[in-house]
């Protein structure tokens, strides 16, 4: 089989954290931040949220009953919100590491309609397992090549 070239995966995973938008997405200061308008995640502690506390699953397994249908699968980063002892919110991370340049909008835009169908699987399945609406569940690829995040 092929070797494992441990320095190069190393060094892209180093290259992809010096990009502002995948460093912002794994900090917990971004989520500390006021909420932006409309298009904000849910887990943004505003007035509401007295005592804030941001707890992150990785690698997050699931398994989704859907009528006949069973969805599985895992969440590469799940950050759930808490207020105090109960949760208030939650955001999925979804790690891609397709080629794709910065400036292709067309192809990232393609590329998270391709991805939105499994996106919305793990806002579902985030819901169901902490017992909250669907409207409280953000779901974001980060594209690591190109160093952009895409709300879906």
């Amino acid at each position: 089989g092929r070797q494992l070239d441990l320095t190069a995966y190393l060094a892209a995973f180093r290259e992809a954290l010096a990009r502002p938008a995948v460093r912002a997405a794994l900090t917990r200061a971004t989520y500390q931040q006021p909420a932006r308008g409309a298009a904000a995640t849910p887990v943004h502690a505003g007035p509401r949220v007295r005592r804030p506390r941001w707890v992150v699953h990785r690698e997050r397994s699931f398994a989704l009953r859907e009528g006949d249908i069973l969805l599985s699968g895992q969440m590469d980063r799940l950050v759930v919100l808490h207020d105090a002892d109960r949760v208030v919110g939650a955001d999925v991370l979804d790690f891609k590491t397709d080629t794709l340049s910065v400036g292709d909008a067309e192809a990232i835009s393609a590329r998270t309609e391709i991805y939105r169908p499994q996106l919305e699987a793990y806002r579902r399945a985030a819901a169901q397992w902490l017992g909250l609406p669907r409207e409280r569940v953000s779901a974001r690829l980060v594209f690591l090549g190109p160093g952009v995040v895409v709300e879906v």
